[in-house]
């Protein structure tokens, strides 16, 4: 397994995908990327900032804020532009098409260094398995939904329903729904969301 595979299958050990990089997180890709190739002695720089909008837009979020595609291009003292690390739209993460190993070395190494960051920062806002009550909804990453059949008095316990569920967290659950009481009945409320901080 080469470098470039090493590092995206660091991107999934690490439970990431795309619902996961918003703005925030590419700009500190690019931090990440620009003080490592620094660190390694080279020329390059990452030449272009996020553009969210217009005919040179290099990122596209959408309509629930979720990444569906960012280019990062890099310039050297001999190229002008060439590809950095690209999210492409089927999910897959290239890197450096051009590179030979060692001009490779400081992006994979800098990627490697922000999925931790990511991990991180996704895993603060994570739900604990313990949290759930039952008749909750809940929704994976996947798109699956099952409804809670009985309280979660231990964060270990676990069913084949879940078995999706990390220990002690729910690194596969996207977004949990409860019933609460309205003036017009019953209704499912989003009371958690990955990545929501207003929920």
């Amino acid at each position: 397994m080469n470098r470039r595979e090493l590092a995206r299958e660091y991107f999934k050990k690490c439970n990431l995908t795309y619902a996961d990089i918003d703005l925030d997180a590419i700009c500190q890709l690019i931090q990440y990327l620009n003080n490592h190739i620094r660190e390694y002695g080279s020329c390059m720089v990452i030449i272009k900032d996020p553009i969210l909008s217009g005919k040179d837009k290099n990122v596209i979020f959408d309509s629930n804020n979720k990444l569906k595609f960012a280019e990062l291009r890099v310039k050297g003292t001999y190229f002008d532009d060439r590809e950095a690390i690209t999210f492409n739209d089927d999910g897959w993460i290239g890197f450096c098409g051009w590179a030979d190993t060692k001009n490779l070395a400081p992006f994979v190494v800098a990627f490697k260094e922000w999925c931790d960051w990511l991990k991180n920062k996704v895993g603060e806002k994570m739900i604990s398995i313990s949290e759930l009550q039952r008749g909750d909804l809940v929704i994976y990453r996947d798109g699956r939904t099952n409804y809670v059949n009985k309280p979660y008095k231990y964060q270990r316990w676990y069913n084949e329903n879940f078995k999706h569920i990390e220990y002690g967290r729910g690194a596969d659950i996207m977004e949990v729904k409860r019933w609460t009481k309205g003036f017009l009945g019953y209704k499912h409320k989003t009371i958690y969301k990955r990545g929501a901080t207003n929920v």
